[in-house]
Protein backbone atom coordinates (compact mmCIF):
# COMPACT_ATOMS: atom_id res chain seq x y z
CA UNK A 1 0.00 0.00 0.00
CA UNK A 2 1.55 3.30 -0.20
CA UNK A 3 2.60 5.29 2.45
CA UNK A 4 2.33 8.85 2.78
CA UNK A 5 -0.91 9.75 1.03
CA UNK A 6 -4.29 10.64 2.59
CA UNK A 7 -6.97 8.39 0.34
CA UNK A 8 -9.05 10.74 1.18
CA UNK A 9 -7.12 13.98 0.42
CA UNK A 10 -5.53 12.79 -2.39
CA UNK A 11 -8.79 12.22 -4.09
CA UNK A 12 -10.27 15.61 -3.07
CA UNK A 13 -7.44 16.92 -4.91
CA UNK A 14 -8.25 15.44 -7.70
CA UNK A 15 -11.93 15.55 -7.82
CA UNK A 16 -11.37 19.33 -7.30
CA UNK A 17 -14.21 19.75 -5.68
CA UNK A 18 -17.70 17.14 -4.76
CA UNK A 19 -17.66 13.97 -6.78
CA UNK A 20 -21.05 14.21 -8.52
CA UNK A 21 -22.83 10.61 -7.10
CA UNK A 22 -26.27 11.69 -8.89
CA UNK A 23 -28.06 8.73 -10.58
CA UNK A 24 -26.79 7.62 -13.67
CA UNK A 25 -23.47 9.93 -13.16
CA UNK A 26 -19.92 8.53 -12.49
CA UNK A 27 -17.12 9.72 -10.37
CA UNK A 28 -14.65 11.49 -12.52
CA UNK A 29 -11.59 12.27 -10.59
CA UNK A 30 -9.85 14.02 -13.44
CA UNK A 31 -6.61 14.99 -13.72
CA UNK A 32 -4.80 11.62 -12.73
CA UNK A 33 -1.75 11.80 -14.73
CA UNK A 34 -0.27 15.06 -13.16
CA UNK A 35 -1.29 13.75 -9.32
CA UNK A 36 0.07 10.08 -10.40
CA UNK A 37 2.97 11.69 -10.70
CA UNK A 38 3.74 12.97 -6.96
CA UNK A 39 1.85 9.76 -5.73
CA UNK A 40 4.05 7.11 -3.53
CA UNK A 41 3.72 3.43 -4.95
CA UNK A 42 6.50 1.18 -4.35
CA UNK A 43 8.41 2.95 -7.25
CA UNK A 44 6.40 1.35 -10.19
CA UNK A 45 4.09 4.24 -11.43
CA UNK A 46 6.50 4.86 -14.13
CA UNK A 47 5.32 1.87 -15.92
CA UNK A 48 2.12 2.95 -16.48
CA UNK A 49 3.77 6.30 -18.32
CA UNK A 50 6.23 5.50 -20.90
CA UNK A 51 6.69 2.92 -23.45
CA UNK A 52 7.88 -0.70 -22.51
CA UNK A 53 11.04 -2.21 -23.88
CA UNK A 54 10.53 -5.73 -24.80
CA UNK A 55 12.06 -7.26 -21.91
CA UNK A 56 9.71 -5.43 -19.67
CA UNK A 57 6.91 -6.36 -21.67
CA UNK A 58 8.33 -10.13 -21.58
CA UNK A 59 7.60 -9.20 -17.48
CA UNK A 60 3.82 -8.56 -18.15
CA UNK A 61 2.15 -8.87 -14.35
CA UNK A 62 1.55 -12.51 -13.95
CA UNK A 63 0.20 -12.18 -10.12
CA UNK A 64 -2.27 -11.07 -7.79
CA UNK A 65 -1.62 -10.02 -4.53
CA UNK A 66 -4.39 -10.14 -1.95
CA UNK A 67 -3.90 -7.58 1.08
CA UNK A 68 -5.82 -7.55 4.21
CA UNK A 69 -5.32 -4.88 6.72
CA UNK A 70 -5.73 -4.96 10.68
CA UNK A 71 -8.24 -2.01 11.10
CA UNK A 72 -6.73 -0.91 14.63
CA UNK A 73 -3.21 -0.77 13.41
CA UNK A 74 -4.23 1.12 10.54
CA UNK A 75 -6.49 3.23 12.73
CA UNK A 76 -3.41 4.12 14.84
CA UNK A 77 -0.95 4.63 11.52
CA UNK A 78 -3.64 6.67 10.36
CA UNK A 79 -3.94 8.59 13.55
CA UNK A 80 -0.27 9.05 13.78
CA UNK A 81 0.60 10.19 10.31
CA UNK A 82 -1.90 13.08 10.51
CA UNK A 83 -1.23 13.91 14.21
CA UNK A 84 -4.70 13.60 14.88
CA UNK A 85 -7.13 12.99 18.16
CA UNK A 86 -9.82 12.12 15.45
CA UNK A 87 -11.59 9.25 15.82
CA UNK A 88 -11.08 6.07 13.78
CA UNK A 89 -14.47 4.75 11.74
CA UNK A 90 -14.18 0.84 12.78
CA UNK A 91 -17.06 -1.62 11.59
CA UNK A 92 -19.39 -3.47 13.50
CA UNK A 93 -16.84 -6.32 13.53
CA UNK A 94 -13.88 -4.46 14.25
CA UNK A 95 -11.81 -6.93 15.39
CA UNK A 96 -11.50 -8.62 12.24
CA UNK A 97 -9.44 -8.11 8.85
CA UNK A 98 -10.16 -5.97 6.09
CA UNK A 99 -9.94 -6.20 2.67
CA UNK A 100 -7.53 -3.34 1.67
CA UNK A 101 -6.57 -4.20 -1.97
CA UNK A 102 -6.15 -6.40 -5.00
CA UNK A 103 -3.41 -5.70 -7.31
CA UNK A 104 -0.91 -6.86 -10.12
CA UNK A 105 2.70 -7.29 -9.59
CA UNK A 106 5.31 -8.91 -12.04
CA UNK A 107 7.82 -11.48 -11.30
CA UNK A 108 11.04 -12.41 -13.33
CA UNK A 109 13.74 -10.23 -14.89
CA UNK A 110 12.02 -6.68 -13.59
CA UNK A 111 9.91 -7.86 -10.24
CA UNK A 112 7.72 -4.92 -9.41
CA UNK A 113 4.65 -4.38 -7.45
CA UNK A 114 2.31 -3.18 -10.56
CA UNK A 115 1.73 -1.45 -12.58
CA UNK A 116 -1.20 1.20 -11.38
CA UNK A 117 -3.67 3.14 -12.86
CA UNK A 118 -3.80 1.16 -15.92
CA UNK A 119 -6.72 3.02 -17.44
CA UNK A 120 -7.75 6.44 -16.04
CA UNK A 121 -10.48 6.94 -18.27
CA UNK A 122 -12.54 3.96 -16.59
CA UNK A 123 -14.03 5.50 -13.69
CA UNK A 124 -15.66 4.15 -10.59
CA UNK A 125 -19.24 4.15 -10.14
CA UNK A 126 -21.39 3.26 -7.42
CA UNK A 127 -24.10 1.84 -9.24
CA UNK A 128 -22.24 -1.00 -10.42
CA UNK A 129 -21.14 -1.79 -6.88
CA UNK A 130 -24.59 -1.13 -4.98
CA UNK A 131 -25.65 -4.57 -4.55
CA UNK A 132 -22.59 -5.57 -2.31
CA UNK A 133 -22.69 -1.88 -1.04
CA UNK A 134 -23.56 -3.34 2.52
CA UNK A 135 -20.63 -6.09 2.50
CA UNK A 136 -18.25 -3.36 1.34
CA UNK A 137 -19.13 -1.19 3.82
CA UNK A 138 -18.69 -3.47 6.48
CA UNK A 139 -15.65 -5.55 5.22
CA UNK A 140 -14.01 -2.91 2.33
CA UNK A 141 -13.65 -0.10 4.79
CA UNK A 142 -10.97 2.88 5.41
CA UNK A 143 -10.80 3.85 9.24
CA UNK A 144 -10.77 7.32 8.25
CA UNK A 145 -13.87 8.75 9.83
CA UNK A 146 -14.58 11.64 7.51
CA UNK A 147 -13.28 9.94 4.37
CA UNK A 148 -16.42 9.57 1.80
CA UNK A 149 -16.77 6.08 1.48
CA UNK A 150 -16.92 6.00 -2.69
CA UNK A 151 -13.35 8.20 -2.91
CA UNK A 152 -11.40 4.85 -1.07
CA UNK A 153 -13.26 2.79 -2.94
CA UNK A 154 -12.91 5.38 -6.32
CA UNK A 155 -9.16 5.09 -5.64
CA UNK A 156 -8.95 1.42 -5.02
CA UNK A 157 -10.45 0.96 -8.62
CA UNK A 158 -8.34 3.67 -10.40
CA UNK A 159 -5.05 2.43 -8.62
CA UNK A 160 -5.58 -1.36 -8.45
CA UNK A 161 -8.91 -2.78 -10.21
CA UNK A 162 -7.97 -1.22 -13.56
CA UNK A 163 -4.79 -2.99 -13.57
CA UNK A 164 -6.30 -6.06 -12.25
CA UNK A 165 -9.45 -6.56 -15.43
CA UNK A 166 -6.47 -5.98 -17.98
CA UNK A 167 -5.04 -9.06 -16.89
CA UNK A 168 -7.90 -11.32 -15.49
CA UNK A 169 -11.17 -11.76 -17.01
CA UNK A 170 -12.27 -13.58 -13.87
CA UNK A 171 -11.99 -10.05 -12.66
CA UNK A 172 -12.92 -7.66 -15.57
CA UNK A 173 -15.82 -5.56 -14.02
CA UNK A 174 -15.87 -3.26 -11.52
CA UNK A 175 -18.70 -6.01 -9.85
CA UNK A 176 -15.92 -8.48 -10.56
CA UNK A 177 -13.66 -7.25 -8.76
CA UNK A 178 -14.90 -5.85 -5.45
CA UNK A 179 -17.06 -9.33 -5.10
CA UNK A 180 -13.81 -11.27 -5.73
CA UNK A 181 -12.10 -9.37 -2.69
CA UNK A 182 -15.02 -10.11 -0.51
CA UNK A 183 -14.48 -13.68 -1.81
CA UNK A 184 -11.21 -13.87 -0.54
CA UNK A 185 -12.06 -12.41 2.40
CA UNK A 186 -14.58 -15.02 3.39
CA UNK A 187 -12.34 -17.68 1.66
CA UNK A 188 -8.70 -16.77 3.19
CA UNK A 189 -10.22 -14.89 6.35
CA UNK A 190 -6.87 -14.08 8.66
CA UNK A 191 -9.00 -13.82 11.59
CA UNK A 192 -9.84 -17.30 11.48
CA UNK A 193 -7.02 -18.86 10.42
CA UNK A 194 -5.02 -16.97 13.30
CA UNK A 195 -7.69 -17.65 15.41
CA UNK A 196 -7.40 -21.21 14.99
CA UNK A 197 -4.23 -21.01 15.70
CA UNK A 198 -5.31 -20.02 19.06
CA UNK A 199 -3.13 -16.53 17.86
CA UNK A 200 -6.19 -13.70 18.66
CA UNK A 201 -6.16 -9.80 19.25
CA UNK A 202 -4.72 -8.86 22.93
CA UNK A 203 -3.15 -5.64 23.89
CA UNK A 204 -0.98 -7.70 26.38
CA UNK A 205 -0.12 -10.84 24.67
CA UNK A 206 3.19 -11.18 22.90
CA UNK A 207 3.53 -13.63 19.57
CA UNK A 208 6.36 -15.05 17.75
CA UNK A 209 6.52 -13.68 13.87
CA UNK A 210 7.48 -17.72 12.70
CA UNK A 211 4.06 -18.96 14.45
CA UNK A 212 1.90 -16.50 12.68
CA UNK A 213 4.28 -17.01 9.19
CA UNK A 214 4.11 -20.57 10.21
CA UNK A 215 0.16 -20.51 11.04
CA UNK A 216 -0.49 -19.15 7.88
CA UNK A 217 1.66 -21.12 5.76
CA UNK A 218 -0.10 -24.40 7.33
CA UNK A 219 -3.36 -23.37 6.33
CA UNK A 220 -2.52 -22.20 2.80
CA UNK A 221 0.74 -23.94 1.73
CA UNK A 222 2.28 -20.74 0.97
CA UNK A 223 4.25 -18.35 1.91
CA UNK A 224 2.99 -15.05 2.87
CA UNK A 225 4.41 -11.50 3.67
CA UNK A 226 3.54 -10.29 6.87
CA UNK A 227 3.72 -6.18 7.29
CA UNK A 228 4.60 -4.40 10.92
CA UNK A 229 4.55 -0.97 11.83
CA UNK A 230 6.41 0.44 14.60
CA UNK A 231 4.91 1.68 17.61
CA UNK A 232 6.53 2.46 20.97
CA UNK A 233 9.36 0.34 19.24
CA UNK A 234 6.92 -2.69 19.15
CA UNK A 235 6.03 -4.91 16.58
CA UNK A 236 2.16 -4.08 15.63
CA UNK A 237 0.46 -6.66 12.91
CA UNK A 238 -0.40 -4.41 10.12
CA UNK A 239 -0.95 -5.92 6.93
CA UNK A 240 -0.79 -9.46 5.49
CA UNK A 241 -0.14 -10.50 1.77
CA UNK A 242 -0.90 -13.55 0.05
CA UNK A 243 -0.43 -14.33 -3.71
CA UNK A 244 -2.25 -15.63 -6.85
CA UNK A 245 -1.00 -16.65 -10.55
CA UNK A 246 -3.30 -15.82 -13.47
CA UNK A 247 -5.56 -18.79 -12.87
CA UNK A 248 -5.78 -17.74 -9.48
CA UNK A 249 -4.63 -20.01 -7.66
CA UNK A 250 -2.80 -19.66 -4.48
CA UNK A 251 1.07 -19.51 -5.22
CA UNK A 252 4.19 -18.16 -2.89
CA UNK A 253 4.54 -14.17 -2.42
CA UNK A 254 9.11 -15.14 -2.38
CA UNK A 255 9.16 -13.11 -5.71
CA UNK A 256 7.09 -10.38 -5.83
CA UNK A 257 8.39 -9.98 -1.58
CA UNK A 258 11.37 -7.86 -2.78
CA UNK A 259 9.66 -4.76 -4.32
CA UNK A 260 7.66 -4.64 -0.44
CA UNK A 261 9.37 -1.48 1.12
CA UNK A 262 11.37 -3.08 4.10
CA UNK A 263 10.52 -6.27 3.79
CA UNK A 264 13.30 -8.79 4.50
CA UNK A 265 13.72 -12.50 3.82
CA UNK A 266 14.61 -14.82 6.97
CA UNK A 267 15.52 -18.57 7.48
CA UNK A 268 14.06 -20.69 10.02
CA UNK A 269 13.69 -23.85 10.57
CA UNK A 270 14.56 -24.60 7.01
CA UNK A 271 11.43 -22.49 5.95
CA UNK A 272 11.38 -18.57 4.25
CA UNK A 273 9.65 -15.69 6.21
CA UNK A 274 9.59 -12.40 4.30
CA UNK A 275 8.36 -10.02 6.66
CA UNK A 276 9.49 -5.97 7.40
CA UNK A 277 9.08 -6.63 11.23
CA UNK A 278 11.71 -6.72 14.08
CA UNK A 279 12.80 -10.47 13.62
CA UNK A 280 14.49 -10.44 17.31
CA UNK A 281 10.70 -8.97 18.91
CA UNK A 282 7.54 -10.52 19.36
CA UNK A 283 4.57 -9.14 17.77
CA UNK A 284 1.49 -7.66 18.89
CA UNK A 285 -1.66 -8.11 17.93
CA UNK A 286 -3.56 -5.04 19.06
CA UNK A 287 -7.26 -5.62 20.18
CA UNK A 288 -10.43 -2.97 19.91
CA UNK A 289 -12.25 -3.56 23.42
CA UNK A 290 -15.48 -2.05 23.93
CA UNK A 291 -16.51 -2.04 27.55
CA UNK A 292 -18.04 1.09 29.79
CA UNK A 293 -14.92 1.70 30.48
CA UNK A 294 -14.07 2.38 26.61
CA UNK A 295 -17.39 3.87 26.31
CA UNK A 296 -16.98 6.27 29.00
CA UNK A 297 -13.33 7.49 27.17
CA UNK A 298 -15.10 7.84 23.67
CA UNK A 299 -17.17 10.45 25.27
CA UNK A 300 -14.43 12.05 27.43
CA UNK A 301 -12.21 12.25 24.45
CA UNK A 302 -15.13 13.58 22.31
CA UNK A 303 -14.94 16.40 24.87
CA UNK A 304 -11.62 17.08 25.02
CA UNK A 305 -11.32 17.49 21.73
CA UNK A 306 -14.47 19.72 21.03
CA UNK A 307 -14.16 21.62 24.25
CA UNK A 308 -10.61 21.88 25.20
CA UNK A 309 -11.88 22.17 29.07
CA UNK A 310 -10.32 19.58 30.99
CA UNK A 311 -8.11 17.13 31.03
CA UNK A 312 -9.20 13.85 28.92
CA UNK A 313 -6.67 11.24 31.49
CA UNK A 314 -7.74 13.09 35.10
CA UNK A 315 -11.24 13.32 34.02
CA UNK A 316 -13.76 12.48 36.97
CA UNK A 317 -15.99 11.59 33.67
CA UNK A 318 -19.56 11.64 35.93
CA UNK A 319 -22.61 13.05 35.60
CA UNK A 320 -22.13 13.84 39.83
CA UNK A 321 -24.87 13.86 41.89
CA UNK A 322 -23.18 16.33 44.12
CA UNK A 323 -22.59 18.56 40.65
CA UNK A 324 -24.65 21.75 40.84
CA UNK A 325 -24.58 24.78 38.48
CA UNK A 326 -22.90 28.24 39.44
CA UNK A 327 -26.03 30.56 40.85
CA UNK A 328 -28.36 31.47 38.57
CA UNK A 329 -26.96 34.38 35.56
CA UNK A 330 -29.20 33.93 32.78
CA UNK A 331 -32.60 35.87 32.19
CA UNK A 332 -33.41 34.49 29.07
CA UNK A 333 -33.39 30.51 27.23
CA UNK A 334 -32.87 30.75 23.16
CA UNK A 335 -35.16 27.35 22.33
CA UNK A 336 -33.77 26.43 18.46
CA UNK A 337 -35.70 23.91 16.01
CA UNK A 338 -33.08 23.27 12.71
CA UNK A 339 -34.52 22.45 9.41
CA UNK A 340 -32.26 19.19 8.89
CA UNK A 341 -32.57 19.51 5.02
CA UNK A 342 -30.51 22.69 4.80
CA UNK A 343 -28.59 21.76 8.11
CA UNK A 344 -27.13 18.56 5.73
CA UNK A 345 -26.28 21.42 3.15
CA UNK A 346 -24.66 23.18 5.22
CA UNK A 347 -22.91 20.33 6.46
CA UNK A 348 -21.53 19.02 2.97
CA UNK A 349 -20.15 22.42 1.65
CA UNK A 350 -17.82 22.84 4.93
CA UNK A 351 -16.26 19.84 3.30
CA UNK A 352 -17.24 17.74 0.31
CA UNK A 353 -16.38 14.64 2.00
CA UNK A 354 -19.29 14.79 4.64
CA UNK A 355 -22.44 12.87 5.09
CA UNK A 356 -25.58 13.09 6.25
CA UNK A 357 -27.76 11.04 8.83
CA UNK A 358 -30.98 12.08 8.31
CA UNK A 359 -33.86 11.78 10.57
CA UNK A 360 -37.05 9.76 9.85
CA UNK A 361 -39.32 11.55 8.90
CA UNK A 362 -36.45 13.76 7.32
CA UNK A 363 -38.86 16.32 6.62
CA UNK A 364 -39.45 17.06 10.47
CA UNK A 365 -37.83 20.02 12.49
CA UNK A 366 -35.29 18.88 15.18
CA UNK A 367 -33.75 20.62 18.13
CA UNK A 368 -30.47 22.01 17.85
CA UNK A 369 -30.65 23.19 21.54
CA UNK A 370 -31.57 25.43 24.56
CA UNK A 371 -29.42 28.38 25.23
CA UNK A 372 -29.36 30.76 28.28
CA UNK A 373 -28.12 34.09 28.04
CA UNK A 374 -28.24 37.11 29.54
CA UNK A 375 -29.87 40.13 27.96
CA UNK A 376 -27.66 42.97 27.56
CA UNK A 377 -24.27 40.78 28.22
CA UNK A 378 -21.75 40.82 25.62
CA UNK A 379 -20.66 37.87 27.13
CA UNK A 380 -22.07 34.26 26.59
CA UNK A 381 -23.30 32.18 29.39
CA UNK A 382 -21.28 29.01 28.78
CA UNK A 383 -19.68 26.28 30.33
CA UNK A 384 -21.10 27.47 34.10
CA UNK A 385 -19.81 24.33 35.54
CA UNK A 386 -16.66 22.41 34.06
CA UNK A 387 -17.02 19.47 36.30
CA UNK A 388 -20.54 18.20 35.52
CA UNK A 389 -20.23 16.25 32.49
CA UNK A 390 -22.20 15.04 30.22
CA UNK A 391 -23.52 11.08 31.27
CA UNK A 392 -25.11 9.16 28.39
CA UNK A 393 -26.40 6.84 30.79
CA UNK A 394 -28.72 9.87 32.35
CA UNK A 395 -30.61 10.11 29.25
CA UNK A 396 -31.12 6.38 28.50
CA UNK A 397 -34.76 6.63 28.91
CA UNK A 398 -35.75 9.24 26.49
CA UNK A 399 -32.67 8.52 24.00
CA UNK A 400 -35.06 6.56 21.42
CA UNK A 401 -37.00 10.55 21.68
CA UNK A 402 -33.64 12.17 21.30
CA UNK A 403 -32.18 10.52 18.32
CA UNK A 404 -35.27 11.08 16.54
CA UNK A 405 -35.95 14.71 17.27
CA UNK A 406 -32.58 16.34 18.89
CA UNK A 407 -31.02 14.30 15.69
CA UNK A 408 -26.90 14.60 15.12
CA UNK A 409 -27.22 14.93 11.37
CA UNK A 410 -23.03 14.80 10.87
CA UNK A 411 -22.27 11.36 10.07
CA UNK A 412 -18.94 9.90 11.44
CA UNK A 413 -19.85 11.53 14.42
CA UNK A 414 -21.46 10.12 17.54
CA UNK A 415 -24.39 11.19 18.48
CA UNK A 416 -23.44 11.72 22.66
CA UNK A 417 -20.91 14.22 21.41
CA UNK A 418 -23.38 16.23 20.01
CA UNK A 419 -25.36 15.70 22.87
CA UNK A 420 -22.25 16.15 25.48
CA UNK A 421 -21.77 19.38 23.60
CA UNK A 422 -25.07 20.82 23.84
CA UNK A 423 -24.88 19.84 27.96
CA UNK A 424 -21.54 21.01 28.68
CA UNK A 425 -21.34 24.31 26.96
CA UNK A 426 -25.63 25.67 27.69
CA UNK A 427 -26.99 22.39 30.08
CA UNK A 428 -24.55 22.91 32.96
CA UNK A 429 -25.79 26.81 32.77
CA UNK A 430 -29.33 26.18 32.56
CA UNK A 431 -29.31 23.33 35.50
CA UNK A 432 -29.40 26.73 37.50
CA UNK A 433 -33.18 26.53 37.37
CA UNK A 434 -34.89 23.85 39.56
CA UNK A 435 -36.51 22.70 36.31
CA UNK A 436 -34.07 21.81 34.14
CA UNK A 437 -31.23 21.08 36.90
CA UNK A 438 -30.64 17.67 35.56
CA UNK A 439 -29.40 15.94 32.04
CA UNK A 440 -32.74 14.53 31.91
CA UNK A 441 -35.01 17.62 32.40
CA UNK A 442 -32.67 19.85 30.18
CA UNK A 443 -32.70 17.44 27.38
CA UNK A 444 -36.52 16.30 28.29
CA UNK A 445 -37.78 19.92 28.34
CA UNK A 446 -36.09 20.50 24.67
CA UNK A 447 -38.24 17.32 23.53
CA UNK A 448 -41.74 18.94 25.24
CA UNK A 449 -40.90 22.21 23.49
CA UNK A 450 -40.21 20.37 19.93
CA UNK A 451 -43.43 18.78 20.21
CA UNK A 452 -45.56 21.84 21.62
CA UNK A 453 -44.13 24.19 19.15
CA UNK A 454 -43.04 22.36 15.93
CA UNK A 455 -42.38 24.50 13.50
CA UNK A 456 -43.10 21.67 10.76
CA UNK A 457 -46.71 21.69 11.93
CA UNK A 458 -46.81 25.55 12.60
CA UNK A 459 -45.22 26.54 9.29
CA UNK A 460 -47.71 23.55 7.13
CA UNK A 461 -50.50 25.78 8.85
CA UNK A 462 -49.82 28.61 7.12
CA UNK A 463 -49.13 27.04 3.85
CA UNK A 464 -45.58 26.73 4.21
CA UNK A 465 -44.30 23.82 3.12
CA UNK A 466 -40.95 22.69 1.96
CA UNK A 467 -40.48 23.58 -1.47
CA UNK A 468 -37.14 23.48 -3.71
CA UNK A 469 -37.86 26.38 -5.75
CA UNK A 470 -40.87 28.50 -4.22
CA UNK A 471 -39.62 31.60 -2.49
CA UNK A 472 -41.32 32.49 0.83
CA UNK A 473 -41.25 36.05 2.16
CA UNK A 474 -39.81 36.32 5.76
CA UNK A 475 -42.42 37.99 7.00
CA UNK A 476 -44.92 35.58 6.39
CA UNK A 477 -42.73 32.93 8.04
CA UNK A 478 -42.42 35.30 10.71
CA UNK A 479 -46.21 36.12 11.42
CA UNK A 480 -47.12 32.39 10.73
CA UNK A 481 -45.41 31.57 13.71
CA UNK A 482 -46.26 34.47 15.56
CA UNK A 483 -50.10 33.73 14.54
CA UNK A 484 -49.67 29.99 16.50
CA UNK A 485 -47.05 30.81 19.23
CA UNK A 486 -48.17 34.64 20.14
CA UNK A 487 -44.21 34.24 19.96
CA UNK A 488 -41.70 36.60 17.80
CA UNK A 489 -39.71 33.87 16.25
CA UNK A 490 -35.35 34.92 15.29
CA UNK A 491 -35.74 33.47 11.85
CA UNK A 492 -32.21 32.16 10.95
CA UNK A 493 -30.77 31.63 6.78
CA UNK A 494 -28.19 29.96 5.21
CA UNK A 495 -26.57 32.29 2.56
CA UNK A 496 -25.23 29.78 -0.53
CA UNK A 497 -24.84 31.07 -4.08
CA UNK A 498 -27.27 34.36 -3.15
CA UNK A 499 -30.02 32.83 -1.68
CA UNK A 500 -31.38 32.37 1.82
CA UNK A 501 -32.34 28.58 2.84
CA UNK A 502 -34.09 28.66 5.59
CA UNK A 503 -32.08 26.83 8.90
CA UNK A 504 -33.30 27.44 11.87
CA UNK A 505 -36.38 28.86 13.98
CA UNK A 506 -35.82 30.30 17.49
CA UNK A 507 -38.27 31.21 20.24
CA UNK A 508 -37.16 32.25 23.64
CA UNK A 509 -38.36 31.66 27.08
CA UNK A 510 -37.73 33.77 30.45
CA UNK A 511 -36.83 32.23 33.76
CA UNK A 512 -40.25 30.46 34.43
CA UNK A 513 -40.33 29.11 31.14
CA UNK A 514 -42.33 31.36 29.75
CA UNK A 515 -42.04 32.76 26.12
CA UNK A 516 -40.85 35.71 25.97
CA UNK A 517 -39.30 38.43 23.06
CA UNK A 518 -36.06 36.89 21.53
CA UNK A 519 -33.08 39.30 21.59
CA UNK A 520 -32.13 39.70 18.27
CA UNK A 521 -30.66 41.65 15.40
CA UNK A 522 -34.27 43.30 13.53
CA UNK A 523 -34.76 43.98 9.84
CA UNK A 524 -38.42 45.28 8.39
CA UNK A 525 -39.51 43.93 5.43
CA UNK A 526 -42.98 44.52 3.72
CA UNK A 527 -43.28 47.20 7.28
CA UNK A 528 -42.79 44.08 8.86
CA UNK A 529 -40.01 44.34 11.56
CA UNK A 530 -38.60 40.89 11.62
CA UNK A 531 -35.77 39.45 13.84
CA UNK A 532 -33.52 37.53 11.32
CA UNK A 533 -29.94 37.57 9.53
CA UNK A 534 -31.52 36.99 6.41
CA UNK A 535 -30.19 39.24 3.96
CA UNK A 536 -33.28 39.55 2.14
CA UNK A 537 -37.05 38.79 2.16
CA UNK A 538 -37.16 35.56 -0.20
CA UNK A 539 -36.67 32.45 1.72
CA UNK A 540 -36.31 28.88 0.01
CA UNK A 541 -37.44 25.76 2.48
CA UNK A 542 -35.83 23.24 0.64
CA UNK A 543 -37.54 19.78 0.57
CA UNK A 544 -34.31 18.03 -0.62
CA UNK A 545 -30.88 17.64 -0.06
CA UNK A 546 -28.79 17.59 -3.86
CA UNK A 547 -28.32 13.34 -4.29
CA UNK A 548 -24.58 13.69 -3.95
CA UNK A 549 -24.68 14.59 -0.37
CA UNK A 550 -26.68 11.05 0.53
CA UNK A 551 -25.62 7.59 0.94
CA UNK A 552 -26.81 6.09 -2.66
CA UNK A 553 -27.23 2.42 -0.75
CA UNK A 554 -30.01 4.83 1.85
CA UNK A 555 -31.39 6.49 -1.43
CA UNK A 556 -32.40 3.27 -3.42
CA UNK A 557 -35.33 1.74 -2.75
CA UNK A 558 -35.23 -0.84 -5.15
CA UNK A 559 -31.88 -2.51 -3.45
CA UNK A 560 -32.69 -4.91 -0.76
CA UNK A 561 -29.07 -4.40 0.96
CA UNK A 562 -29.88 -1.54 2.64
CA UNK A 563 -26.77 0.74 4.47
CA UNK A 564 -26.15 0.63 8.22
CA UNK A 565 -26.23 3.06 10.59
CA UNK A 566 -23.62 2.84 13.28
CA UNK A 567 -24.10 2.69 16.49
CA UNK A 568 -22.71 5.71 18.86
CA UNK A 569 -19.47 3.30 19.45
CA UNK A 570 -19.00 2.31 15.79
CA UNK A 571 -17.17 5.61 15.70
CA UNK A 572 -14.37 5.38 17.95
CA UNK A 573 -11.61 6.78 19.79
CA UNK A 574 -8.32 5.01 20.33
Amino acid sequence: MPRGSSVGSYLERLAAGPANFARGKVVDLGRLGEARASFLSYGSENATQKELTEEENEAAPNFLIFSQRWPMSACRAWQDRKRTLLPCYLSREPNSWKVLSIWTAKTGKFPTIGPLFCNTSWYFNPHEIRSIGKNLTEDWTSVEVNEYKYFFWAFEWLRSGTCVAQVSTALGSQLDYFSRGLTWLRQYSMTNILADAGIIPNNTKQYLLWDIHHTIKQKLGVNPIIECRQEHFENHLYELHICFNLTLDLVDCDDISVNFPGVSRFTVNNDTLFSNCDFQKPVIYPEVVRNDAMRKFEVESALRRNLNIYNLFHSTYARSTNGSSEPMKWDIITFSQSWPITGCKEWIDKQSSHECSLPQPKDSWIVHGAWPDLRGSKHPVQFCNKTWHFDPEAVKTIETELIEHWTNIETGTSKYEFWAHEWNKHGTCAAALPALNSEYKYFSQGLAWNRQYNMTTVLQAAGITPDDHKQYSVEDIHQAIKASTGAEPVIQCYRKAGRNYLVELRVCFDTKLQLTPCVSGKKVFGGVTVKTNCVSSGVIYPKNVPMEMFDLWDLDANVEEQSWTPSPYEVIRV
